[in-house]
């Protein structure tokens, strides 16, 4: 939807805001989590106060529903309907005939992106806390620290990908992230603290917006507009499922 509504010079930039609100989420759920774990005491916290976040979670879906209802087909959508008279009537079975080196390259890099989120933005606190002994408190503040720092990279890599291309963003962020990742990793278990968990977690997360920013707007161009949907939804949680 953010794709086809945006101006064609600036469909990066609008469709990475999808991205860097999943990582603004990350960060606000690890602030909640954080206020939490500091004013309530662990027997509180483990027989009612988790509940908190999964009731903010339940009062969104209302309010998305709200949008949705209200919310108008985007004129792309709306003008291929009129030139065909109707929907695809069968836009999986289009994708998987007609478009199987499309989706296998848009499976790639949903691959890293994926498995960059979860490993960072999921994995990595409570890995953290629990192997490593970082005070959870720490975990949780590098966390939000980088989400932040992630959220302006994701929206600026998705409009740079409208200038200078999506491949140009995409292609050196995906090699530096599988170099860096493995030497990140074996200093923050030497020397597991605070500032070489941040150490870590910040340029990866950089790289993951790197990549996250102009991904959305890659998947979407990969496919027509009459098996897009089909197309981004079976490939984005197929292999998030899998791989993420």
């Amino acid at each position: 939807m953010l794709i086809e509504y945006a101006p064609k010079d600036k469909r990066g930039l609008y469709a990475s805001w999808q991205m860097a609100a999943q990582v603004a989420t990350i960060g606000i759920a690890a602030g909640l989590v954080l206020i939490l774990t500091t004013t309530l005491s662990r027997g509180d916290l483990e027989s009612w106060g988790w509940r908190i976040p999964f009731a903010i979670g339940i009062l969104i879906g209302p309010v998305g529903y709200y949008m949705r209802s209200r919310l108008a087909d985007s004129p792309e959508f709306t003008q291929y309907i009129k030139q065909e008279g109707g929907p695809q009537k069968t836009p999986l079975r289009e994708v998987l005939r007609n478009y199987r080196r499309e989706s296998l390259s848009g499976a790639g890099i949903v691959l890293i992106g994926s498995a960059s989120f979860y490993m960072i933005l999921v994995y990595l606190p409570l890995f953290a806390a629990r192997e490593l002994h970082i005070p959870m408190r720490d975990a949780q503040i590098a966390t939000i620290i980088c989400c932040a720092v992630q959220f302006f990279v994701c929206l600026a890599f998705g409009s740079l990908s409208d200038r200078f291309g999506r491949r140009a963003i995409l292609l050196p962020a995906a090699i530096l992230y599988v170099l860096l990742c493995y030497p990140l990793f074996a200093q923050l278990i030497e020397k597991p603290s605070f500032t070489t968990l941040l150490i870590a977690q910040m340029p990866i997360n950089i790289l993951a917006g790197m990549i996250s920013g102009p991904m959305p707007a890659t998947l979407a161009e990969l496919y027509p507009t009459q098996v897009r949907s089909s197309g981004i939804g079976l490939i984005y949680n197929l292999v998030g499922a899998i791989f993420g």
